[in-house]
């Protein structure tokens, strides 16, 4: 048997013996779980009891308020007291940081390296169309100017589109055709 079977089978168990015992009269369960005097009550019965006859017993503070620092050496602090209040005047503020000295970046010079590549600033990728064999890509420039240009054609005086994508569009130069093509994102 697995232990869930043996744990439903002691739970019917119980419920059986229980119900036995309150339909048969037979002996009291209550007085295995409640004190003797508070049986009647949790039968229903109307009972007098006798208040005086209930003892309370006297909870003893003092008890409570000993610590034996040998056997619990590592007691938490006691939510019932508060530590001593200690004023912000009397500590004196952190002194403030020491400036950092900041070196200025070093310039370096660069020797006049010939024809610089255009720059692609101001020119965005907004998308393509078209069918595979003959895609037309679309561009927005800085000014607001929209231009649509075919795989191949140059735009700009100064670009030319070498490949049209659905997500983005490969972009050489006119005046440079050695140099290494860039890639433009839509949005880009």
């Amino acid at each position: 048997m697995s232990g869930r079977t043996k744990f439903l089978a002691a739970i019917l168990i119980f419920a059986i013996v229980v119900y036995l015992g309150n339909r048969l009269k037979v002996g009291n369960l209550l007085g295995y779980f409640l004190p003797s005097t508070l049986i009647p009550l949790a039968k229903g019965d109307d009972v007098d009891v006798d208040l005086d006859k209930l003892e309370v017993v006297e909870l003893r503070l003092d008890l409570l308020s000993r610590v034996d620092k040998k056997s619990s050496p590592n007691i938490g602090r006691d939510p019932w007291r508060y530590g001593q209040i200690v004023s912000r005047i009397d500590t004196p503020p952190p002194p403030p940081p020491k400036p950092k000295k900041v070196e200025p970046p070093k310039v370096v010079e660069k020797e006049d390296e010939g024809p610089r590549l255009p720059s692609l600033s101001g020119i965005s990728f907004l998308g393509s169309f078209g069918p595979d064999y003959k895609r037309v890509a679309v561009f927005k420039f800085g000014d607001g100017t929209l231009e649509i240009v075919p795989e191949g054609d140059t735009f700009g005086r100064e670009f030319i589109v070498r490949r049209v994508d659905y997500e983005w569009v490969e972009i050489g130069f006119v005046n440079f055709p050695n140099a290494p093509t860039r890639k433009i994102f839509v949005g880009g």
